[in-house]
């Protein structure tokens, strides 16, 4: 599940939640909570996923580098 959440760095309330955006951009707005004004930077995505690996097809023999049985 992704939560792009954007909080105000005035009052930290959010400003934008579950926000999509299809390019880089940047543009001033204020917060709706505290009516500051706030510089907002899109930038491009970057998705990091970590998986479990069931099948390795060389398992390692023995306990690895360092480690002592």
């Amino acid at each position: 599940m992704d939560n792009n959440i954007g909080n105000c760095p005035h009052c930290t309330r959010i400003i934008f939640k579950d926000a999509i955006f299809n390019s880089e951009a940047s543009f001033s707005t204020r917060c709706p909570h505290c009516n500051k004004a706030v510089k907002v930077i899109i930038k491009h995505k970057v998705e990091i996923k970590l998986m479990a690996v069931t099948d390795e097809r060389n398992p390692k023999k023995g306990p690895g580098p360092g480690i002592l049985k």
